[in-house]
């Protein structure tokens, strides 16, 4: 059975020329040597396994988020690749989606004697360009995200791409959403992000709210995702924050693991997409106490209108909000005297 794949070669499509011209696709992780031997585990599950104690032994100053994701995309073009699987490729440069089959087995050399540096690779043939303007913006936001990713649930319509034909998209324009629908929309969307692309955007909200990043990935196994401080005339607050992509609620304990790792210049934050039980408010802002700021679904939606138009464009692309015009009479009142 054919499965449907997006791809990424190298960052903003580097090297997408290269590959384009020599038909291949490629990752990189070029420090992890020949992974060829995955091939042989016994099930995904063993080889992802061994795949992840390897990693962390080159790796050491990665978090646990990242080996998971990392280690999956690795998993996914060595073992679950399949000779006659469809993939999409984005050419950033051309704004075009390049479409592929993969014709090859897994395989690895020191040096490929070209420009691209990646050394885990397949030979593919292609099937044909497509302008990005043709993809759907929920097909387009799939591809910005992981170096390898399933399409799946893109099937109907990477088929149509496949086959130049007409993908039909949903008829008429739908209802604009507001008040607590958006809310719950943007929420929404920020959830089909997988857990470091996330990271990745509360450390961008955050920057465009006066935080500066020293470290996008905090090193250790203290559960600190963001690492970095705020600036003032008056003062400079040491900030650590933790990134929580949730739907339910987080209790106290979340609250004690993050006080614990403070120093005593530092000060916490927790970020999350669901909500915080009455005892986790309560523990942060206990009298005597580190204070932890909570930010739940509701404040990070506020976060994000605050700042949407400092947002970078891909984050745009994913919210897809749009302002209403108000005449400026409207946005004012007389109070009474």
């Amino acid at each position: 059975m054919v499965a449907y794949w997006g791809i990424r070669l190298g960052e903003g499509g580097k090297y997408v020329d290269e590959g384009y011209s020599k038909k291949f696709i490629a990752i990189g992780w070029e420090n992890l040597g020949d992974l060829s031997w995955m091939l042989s585990s016994e099930s995904d599950e063993d080889a992802l396994n061994k795949l992840k104690l390897h990693y962390k032994r080159i790796n050491r100053d990665v978090t646990n988020s990242q080996v998971g994701i990392q280690c999956g995309e690795l998993l996914r073009f060595v073992r679950t690749f399949k000779k006659e699987d469809i993939f999409l490729l984005p050419n950033q440069s051309e704004r075009s989606v390049i479409i592929g089959k993969i014709t090859g087995d897994y395989e690895w050399k020191d040096n490929w004697g070209d420009k691209c540096p990646f050394q885990n690779r397949r030979s593919v043939e292609w099937i044909r360009k497509v302008p990005r303007s043709e993809l759907s913006a929920k097909l387009k936001n799939s591809l910005v995200w992981l170096t390898v990713i399933s399409l799946e649930e893109h099937i109907s319509e990477v088929e149509s791409l496949v086959n130049d034909i007409p993908h039909e998209q949903p008829k008429g324009p739908s209802a604009p959403v507001s008040g607590k629908g958006l809310s719950e929309r943007i929420i929404e969307r920020l959830m089909r992000l997988d857990p470091r692309p996330f990271e990745e955007f509360t450390s961008h909200l955050l920057s465009v709210s006066g935080f500066e990043a020293a470290n996008r990935q905090y090193v250790g196994d203290k559960g600190i995702d963001i690492d970095g401080y705020f600036s003032t005339e008056l003062v400079t607050l040491n900030l650590k924050v933790q990134v929580k992509r949730i739907s339910g609620s987080l209790g106290n304990n979340v609250v004690l693991q993050l006080r614990g790792t403070l120093g005593t210049d530092e000060h916490g934050a927790i970020v999350t997409t669901g909500t915080f039980t009455r005892q986790a408010i309560e523990e942060a802002e206990s009298p005597g106490k580190k204070n932890i700021k909570l930010v739940d679904r509701d404040g990070l939606v506020d976060l994000v209108l605050s700042h949407y138009d400092e947002l970078d464009d891909r984050y745009k692309s994913l919210l897809n909000l749009r302002k209403k015009d108000i005449p400026l009479t409207d946005q004012f009142f007389v109070e009474h005297d």
